[in-house]
């Protein structure tokens, strides 16, 4: 299973999924592209308008010198979207397709990279489970890790950087950075899990708390403080947690910051929806 920004499908373990941009990813197999996706909440579209949208779409691609694919009769994606247009190639096989889901509001361009036989009826087979309908969750799983997020928090910046991976959220009460260190082992012979976690918070006003294979901070000021914080745009109160995980040489960190107080459960819920699978 991969998620990311409101997408879901299921790919097999062998194929590596690549994020290029907040909602956009490329599917690779043995380092040669399989298929790529791109997406964005449009709000709500009536049939009419989406087939606008579907000439603009097709109108810029024929602009960049992409030929155009002819349209073919294929339902194979319909139960999960309400409107979706494919189109193939001179032989009628599916090689790029335009689809809508009205309850998440996204509109959906996939295209079909492979032209080898095999792979390209894999990548049908693995278009049939996208979906993308709103849920009580957000599911943000690409890689080795997954985290689940309430709808209410928003991307803001991603990075995937040799043996660090980090996710940077804005939420409705606190802005919250999901943190993965490779190589636990190597890291925690220099240094300890409680100097490691100031430096991913940015701060080393941090009250800390460190157990056996975890560490919390926390930062509560008081009114003097905290001007002294804003004075220096740094958010006030900051909640922390690093930890290394049971069955894998990764470190995993959660850091929630804000301008107001932060409930006491909201980090350990956090910590409990991030994991590496």
């Amino acid at each position: 299973m991969v998620g990311w920004n409101g997408i879901e499908l299921t790919v097999p373990k062998t194929w590596e999924a690549i994020v290029s941009g907040p909602c956009h990813l490329l599917f690779e197999f043995d380092f040669a592209p399989l298929f790529e996706l791109r997406w964005e909440r449009v709000g709500k579209l009536s049939s009419s308008r989406f087939e606008a949208r579907v000439r603009q779409i097709r109108h810029q691609a024929q602009k960049g010198g992409r030929p155009l694919a002819r349209s073919i009769n294929k339902d194979d994606l319909a139960a999960n979207f309400d409107f979706t247009r494919l189109f193939g190639d001179d032989r009628g096989e599916l090689s790029e397709g335009i689809c809508y889901c009205s309850q998440s509001t996204i509109l959906l361009v996939f295209q079909v990279l492979t032209h080898q036989h095999r792979l390209r009826t894999m990548v049908k087979s693995v278009l049939k489970s996208l979906k993308c309908r709103p849920g009580s969750e957000v599911l943000w799983r690409v890689q080795d890790f997954s985290l689940k997020l309430p709808p209410s928090f928003h991307l803001q910046d991603f990075s995937f950087l040799a043996g660090f991976t980090s996710l940077k959220f804005n939420g409705p009460d606190y802005s919250l950075m999901a943190g993965k260190l490779a190589g636990a082992g190597k890291r925690l012979e220099h240094q300890s899990l409680a100097a490691l976690l100031p430096v991913l918070a940015g701060t080393d006003h941090i009250r800390l708390q460190q157990k056996e294979h975890s560490c919390t901070g926390y930062r509560k000021p008081g009114w003097g403080k905290r001007m002294f914080y804003r004075l220096k745009r740094e958010p006030p109160f900051l909640t922390a947690k690093i930890w290394r995980t049971t069955g894998s040489d990764h470190l995993l960190a959660i850091i929630l910051s804000s301008t107001s107080n932060i409930c006491d459960t909201s980090l350990d819920s956090h910590s409990q929806r991030y994991e590496i699978i």
